[in-house]
C-alpha cells in the first residue's frame, strides 16, 4: 500500500521540480522575450549606429554585444511603418540623426504596453520607448519634463509653455516620476533630450506663427494605426512653413497650403470609415483645427503675407467729416424721426469731435467712429431702416467714419493672437482676436476685410445649435376631446336646430425652406350633427357629416412667432332621415305634400351644402385662430420675456447665422456674442442619427452671457447675485427656490470674475474673488473652482457636482472651513443643474423617449433625445442628416 502511494507521488514530484526550475530561470528567460525583436546590426558599415553605453549600470553577462536595436514586431501596419519612415528628419546635429535612426518607433498594442524590457538599466515599459524627433518637435520652444512629482493640474491652471511630453499608450498608469530623469536613462538623455531642446528652439524660424495647438490636435490621432499616416502627412506639410517661411516664395507657400487642403478634405472621408466614435471625433477636431487655420493663412498670403507692414489709416480729415454731417442736417423729413436717428448715430458727439480741438484725441475719435459704424452695419435692422441708411448722405458718412475708425493692424500679429488664443483659451486672448477682427473690418483694403470676414466665420461662429424633428413636434401636439354643441343656425333663411359632435386631430407638417423656420399646424376635424328644420308646412329631420382640413402656417424668427390666418377646406354630406307635413293627416293630399317637400329638399340640397360648408369653415377658422393664437401667443411672450429680450438687453443678439427647414427637421445655428466677443470655433459633437431633438451649446455662449451681466469688479451679497440673475432673465423662481444669504458679501475680481470651461468630459466653473466678507472674517484674492459631471437617466439630464469645492490661494486649512461652508451650499451636490425641465420629464407623451447623448467635449455640451434603446447601448453618433450641417 505504501509502495503504491510512492509510485503515485512520483509524477507530482516531477512536476514540482519542473516548476521550481522555471521559477529559477524565468527572470533570465524573460529578458529574451518581447513583443519587439532585439536585433543586432549585421553589417557595421551599413547598420545604424548604436548609442554609446558609457555611464550605463552594470549589465548582465549576456549583453556584451553592442546594444541591440528596437525594431517593430510583426503585426505593425505597413501604412504606419511607411508614415514613420517618411517622418521629417530635422535634427539639429549628427548626434540627433544617429539617435533618431537608432531607435525606430512602432506603436505597441494596449496589451503589450505594460510588458517590461530589461536592457541593463532600471526597468522600462514600451510606453517609455523613445519618441522620434518629429514628435518632440510637435511642441516648440519647450522644456523636457522635470524629475519633480507630476502636479495634479486643474483645468483652470494658467497655461504652461508647450512641453515635450511623451505620449503614454492606452491603459498605462501614469507615474509620478519623470520618464526621462537623468538618473534613469542617462544615455537617452545625452543623445536626444539636449538635442531635442536645441532642435525645438530652432525648428520654427518663420514669420508664420507656429501652430502649437495644432500639434497637440495631431498628437491625439498620430498614434493610432487608422489615423497615424494622415497625421504625419499633415505634420510634414505644416512644418514646411517653419523652414520655407523666410526664404520660400509665394509659390512654395501656396503648394504647402494646397497639400494641406487636400489632407483636410481627406479627413472627412477617413472619419466616416472609423468605427471608434471617440477616435473619429478627435480626427474631426484635428481636421477642423487645420481647416480654420488654412482659411486665415491663405487670406493672409493674399493680403501680402505675415510680414506685410502694419496698415495705418490715411486721409483722416475732420473737414470731410464736417461736410458729411452738414449733408445729413440738410435731409428733409419728420423732425421727430430725424432726431431719433441723430441720437442713435450719436451725431452730436461727432459734431463735437469736429468742432472742439480737445475732442480730437485719437483713441476717443476711433472708439466713437467704431461704435457708430457698428450701429450703421448691425444686421438686425428693418427694411425701412436699411433704406434710410442706404441714402447718399449716410453712405458718405459711413465711408468717412471708416477712415477715422481704422487703426494700425499687422497681419503677423493677427495670426499670433489667434495661435495664443488657440493654445490658452484665455479671455484676454479672445478679446484681442475679436479686436483684431473689428479693426480689419474697418479698413479700406478689400483683402483685409475678407480676412476679417473669415476670422469672424471661424472664431465667431455659432455657439448654439438646435435641431427639432417633425416626429417630436407631432408627438407633442395635444389630444383634443370630442366637443358636444347645440346647433342654433339659419340655413337659406330656415331655422335649424339640433346637436353636433366635433372631434379633431392636430399634427405638424414642416414646410421646406432653406433660409427660414416654417411649419404648419394641420387640423383634421369631423362634425356630425342631428338637425331639424321647418319650412312652411314641412319639417325635415337630417343627418349631416362635415370633414374639414385646416392649416395654420407659423414662422419662427428673432422677432418671435409669426402666424398666418388658418386656411380651412370643408366637405359636407347631408342625408334626409325623415320628413313630415301638417297635411299628412289628409289622405292623398298628405302623400302629395310629402313628395313636393322631398322634391324641394333635393333641389335645394347643393345650395344648403355650400352654405353649411361656409359656416363650418368660418366657425373652424375662428376657433383655430383663437385657440392656437392664445397658446402660441403665451409661448411667444415667454420667449421674448425670458430669452430674446434679456439677451438683446445684454447686447448678445442672439443672431441667427443659419436656419433651415427640411421635410423632417428644423435646424438653427445661433450666435450669442457681443461685437467684442468671440463665439464658437471648435468642432461640435455629432448627435446620434436617430435623434428626435438635439442641442449643442459652446462654452463661449455661457461665458459671454456671464461677462455681459456686469459682475466684474462688483460688490454684491449672495442674495443680490441671485436677484440680479433673476431680474436679467425674468425668472423669479430662482429666488423662490433659494433666496441666498445676506450675510455674505462678495467683491468679484475686476476681470473674468466667473468663467466656465467644458473639457475632459466635464464642466468646470471658476470664481475669481477679490474680497469676501462673512462677519467677522474677511478673505481676499482667491479662487473657487467646482467641477460637474454629466449624468442621465431616462429623460433626465443633469450636471452633478463632482468631488469637493476647490479653494485656491487660501493657505490656511482653518481659513478654508468657513469658506467651504459658503461655497458648498452655492455649488450644492444636492442641487444639480438640470438640462431637461421637470414638466418635460413628467409628460406622458414622452414615455418612450430617453436622453440618448450627453457629452462634453472640445468646449461643447451636447444633448440628444431619441427613442429608448432595448440593449441600452448608445448608438454611434453621426451626422444627423445629409440636409443638416
Amino acid at each position: 500500500m505504501d509502495l503504491q502511494r510512492q509510485e503515485r507521488a512520483w509524477p507530482f514530484v516531477g512536476v514540482l521540480a519542473c516548476v521550481l526550475t522555471l521559477l529559477v530561470s524565468w527572470p533570465r528567460s524573460w529578458e529574451h522575450v518581447s513583443a519587439f525583436r532585439l536585433v543586432a546590426p549585421a553589417d557595421r558599415s551599413t547598420a545604424d549606429l548604436s548609442p554609446t553605453t558609457e555611464g550605463l549600470p552594470d549589465e548582465p553577462a549576456h549583453s556584451d554585444d553592442p546594444l541591440p536595436r528596437l525594431t517593430a514586431a510583426s503585426g505593425v501596419p505597413p501604412a504606419w511603418a511607411e508614415a514613420v519612415s517618411k517622418a521629417p528628419q530635422d535634427a539639429c546635429d549628427e548626434s540627433a540623426v544617429q539617435a533618431e535612426r537608432q531607435f525606430e518607433l512602432a506603436k505597441p498594442s494596449a496589451k503589450l504596453a505594460s510588458c517590461p524590457i530589461r536592457l541593463g538599466w532600471p526597468e522600462l515599459t514600451l510606453a517609455h520607448v523613445l519618441l522620434p524627433t518629429d514628435v518632440a518637435l510637435l511642441h516648440a520652444e519647450a522644456e523636457w519634463p522635470s524629475t519633480d512629482v507630476v502636479e495634479d493640474k486643474s483645468p483652470w491652471a494658467e497655461p504652461d509653455p508647450p512641453s515635450i511630453t511623451p505620449l503614454p499608450p492606452v491603459d498605462v498608469a501614469p507615474s509620478n516620476e519623470s520618464l526621462w530623469a537623468k538618473d534613469v536613462v542617462p544615455v537617452l538623455d545625452d543623445l536626444v533630450t539636449e538635442c531635442g531642446r536645441r532642435a525645438a528652439r530652432r525648428a520654427w524660424d518663420s514669420p508664420w506663427p507656429e501652430p502649437v495647438a495644432l500639434w497637440d490636435r495631431l498628437a491625439d490621432v498620430a498614434w493610432e494605426c487608422e489615423t497615424g499616416p494622415w497625421a504625419w502627412q499633415v505634420l510634414r506639410e505644416a512644418r514646411r512653413l517653419g523652414s520655407v517661411g523666410w526664404q520660400g516664395g509665394d509659390a512654395e507657400v501656396r503648394s504647402i497650403f494646397t497639400a494641406l487642403d487636400e489632407r483636410a478634405r481627406a479627413a472627412e472621408g477617413l472619419a466616416a470609415q472609423l468605427d471608434d466614435y471617440a477616435l473619429a471625433a478627435k480626427l474631426r477636431q484635428a481636421e477642423h483645427a487645420l481647416t480654420r487655420r488654412l482659411a486665415l493663412w491663405s487670406q493672409v498670403l493674399e493680403s501680402g503675407g505675415p510680414c506685410s507692414k502694419a496698415h495705418d489709416p490715411a486721409g483722416v480729415d475732420p473737414g470731410r467729416l464736417s461736410s458729411c454731417l452738414a449733408w445729413i442736417d440738410a435731409i428733409e423729413g419728420e423732425p421727430g424721426r430725424l432726431r431719433q436717428w441723430e441720437e442713435y448715430l450719436e451725431l452730436d458727439a461727432l459734431r463735437r469731435l469736429v468742432v472742439e480741438p480737445s475732442a480730437r484725441d485719437l483713441s476717443t475719435r476711433r472708439a466713437l467712429a467704431q461704435r457708430t459704424l457698428r450701429r450703421i452695419t448691425r444686421p438686425r435692422l428693418s427694411v425701412e431702416q436699411r433704406e434710410f441708411l442706404a441714402s447718399e448722405p449716410l453712405v458718405a458718412l459711413e465711408a468717412e467714419l471708416r477712415r477715422h475708425a481704422a487703426g494700425p493692424i499687422d497681419l503677423g500679429d493677427v495670426l499670433r493672437h489667434v495661435e495664443e488664443y488657440e493654445r490658452s483659451g484665455a479671455p484676454q486672448d479672445a478679446r484681442r482676436v475679436a479686436e483684431d477682427g473689428l479693426l480689419l473690418e474697418l479698413t479700406d483694403d478689400v483683402s483685409r476685410r475678407e480676412l476679417a470676414r473669415r476670422l469672424g466665420a471661424h472664431y465667431r461662429d455659432a455657439n448654439v445649435r438646435v435641431v427639432i424633428t417633425e416626429a417630436l413636434l407631432d408627438r407633442m401636439m395635444p389630444e383634443r376631446e370630442p366637443e358636444h354643441q347645440w346647433v342654433r343656425e339659419r340655413v337659406m333663411g330656415t331655422p335649424v336646430r339640433g346637436e353636433s359632435v366635433t372631434s379633431a386631430e392636430v399634427g405638424v407638417r414642416l414646410i421646406p425652406d432653406p433660409n427660414r423656420l416654417r411649419m404648419a399646424l394641420e387640423i383634421e376635424g369631423r362634425v356630425s350633427a342631428l338637425t331639424t328644420s321647418t319650412a312652411g308646412p314641412a319639417t325635415f329631420w337630417s343627418d349631416s357629416w362635415s370633414t374639414y382640413v385646416a392649416e395654420k402656417e407659423i414662422e419662427l424668427g428673432m422677432w418671435g412667432l409669426r402666424m398666418q390666418p388658418a386656411d380651412v377646406r370643408v366637405d359636407n354630406d347631408i342625408r334626409l332621415r325623415s320628413l313630415s307635413t301638417t297635411l299628412d293627416v289628409i289622405p292623398l293630399i298628405g302623400t302629395v305634400a310629402q313628395e313636393v317637400a322631398q322634391s324641394q329638399h333635393q333641389k335645394n340640397q347643393p345650395k344648403v351644402s355650400r352654405e353649411v360648408e361656409r359656416k363650418v369653415a368660418a366657425q373652424a377658422r375662428e376657433q383655430i385662430d383663437e385657440e392656437v393664437g392664445a397658446a402660441l401667443g403665451d409661448l411667444d411672450a415667454k420667449l421674448k420675456r425670458r430669452v430674446f429680450g434679456p439677451l438683446a438687453a445684454l447686447s448678445l443678439g442672439p443672431e441667427m447665422l443659419e436656419t433651415q427647414t427640411t421635410e423632417s427637421r428644423l435646424s438653427m445655428r445661433l450666435r450669442l456674442a457681443a461685437d467684442e466677443q468671440l463665439a464658437g470655433h471648435t468642432c461640435r459633437p455629432w448627435a446620434p442619427s436617430d435623434s428626435l431633438a438635439s442641442c449643442q451649446i459652446h462654452e463661449s455662449a455661457l461665458n459671454n452671457v456671464i461677462e455681459q451681466m456686469g459682475l466684474n469688479g462688483g460688490t454684491f451679497t449672495q442674495a443680490e447675485v441671485r436677484r440680479r440673475i433673476a431680474e436679467v432673465f425674468n425668472s423669479p423662481e430662482i429666488i423662490e427656490r433659494d433666496p441666498g444669504r445676506e450675510d455674505v458679501e462678495i467683491t468679484f475680481a475686476a476681470h473674468d470674475a466667473v468663467r466656465v470651461r467644458c473639457q475632459d468630459g466635464g464642466l468646470a466653473i471658476r470664481l475669481s474673488i477679490a474680497r469676501l466678507k462673512k462677519s467677522p472674517r474677511v478673505w481676499t484674492d482667491f479662487q473657487v473652482r467646482a467641477f460637474y459631471r454629466p449624468e442621465s437617466d431616462g429623460l433626465r439630464a443633469e450636471l452633478v457636482r463632482d468631488g469637493i469645492v476647490h479653494l485656491d490661494a487660501v493657505k490656511s486649512a482653518r481659513s478654508q472651513i468657513p469658506l467651504r461652508g459658503v461655497f458648498s451650499k452655492t455649488f450644492s451636490r444636492q442641487q444639480p443643474w438640470k438640462l431637461t425641465p421637470d414638466r418635460f420629464v413628467d409628460d406622458p407623451r414622452m414615455a418612450h423617449l430617453a436622453v440618448t447623448q450627453l457629452v462634453i467635449e472640445d468646449g461643447w455640451i451636447g444633448v440628444a433625445l431619441g427613442p429608448k434603446r432595448v440593449d441600452s447601448q448608445p448608438l454611434v453618433a453621426q451626422r444627423e442628416g445629409a440636409d443638416v450641417d
